[in-house]
């Protein structure tokens, strides 16, 4: 199964669950995000995020990239994604509505050697052994998509809805 990593600041970083938001604030912005969670313990969250979009000039289009890289235990995910969207102001009101799809790269890697610190290798897990002696190390490289739509009054409200990993 998949699993993105958490941001718990979400409102801050609307690009990374909804390419919709491109360009929706009128202005060029960017976020670096940060999150280790339970320090010094080992396998513990790690979650890094560069995200930038904008809208490109009188046009109503708007850019956005999302770079991403989230370790926990022995699962590393990296992805890195490229917005667009379309923006509008429906019947000229004050609200913008954002449309976008974007598209990357996602990549998982996990380490089939690394074991929990208070247990040892569990022989109960189908597979393991075989795993451990071909390749202890899985690697998968692959293509994302993502659709949304997003809108807003600035300063009031926003909605929004989307669909990430669509092709993974």
């Amino acid at each position: 199964a998949q699993q993105d990593p958490q941001f718990t600041q979400f409102m801050h970083n609307k690009l990374i669950y909804n390419p919709g938001y491109a360009g929706t604030s009128e202005a060029i912005c960017a976020n670096v995000l940060y999150r280790q969670q339970w320090v010094n313990f080992p396998g513990a969250p790690k979650t890094g995020l560069l995200s930038f979009d904008m809208p490109i000039g009188a046009l109503p289009l708007a850019v956005g990239v999302n770079v991403m890289s989230d370790q926990i235990g022995f699962a590393k995910t990296t992805f890195a994604r490229v917005a667009v969207a379309w923006n509008y102001r429906p019947g000229g009101g004050p609200g913008v509505l954002g449309i976008g799809i974007d598209g990357g790269i996602l990549q998982q890697s996990f380490n089939g050697t690394w074991i929990t610190p208070d247990s040892g290798p569990d022989a109960s897990i189908p597979g393991y052994t075989y795993s451990l002696s071909t390749n202890p190390n899985l690697n998968k490289l692959t293509y994302d998509l993502g659709f949304g739509a997003y809108y807003t009054i600035a300063n009031k409200m926003y909605v929004g809805i989307s669909s990430t990993h669509l092709a993974a």
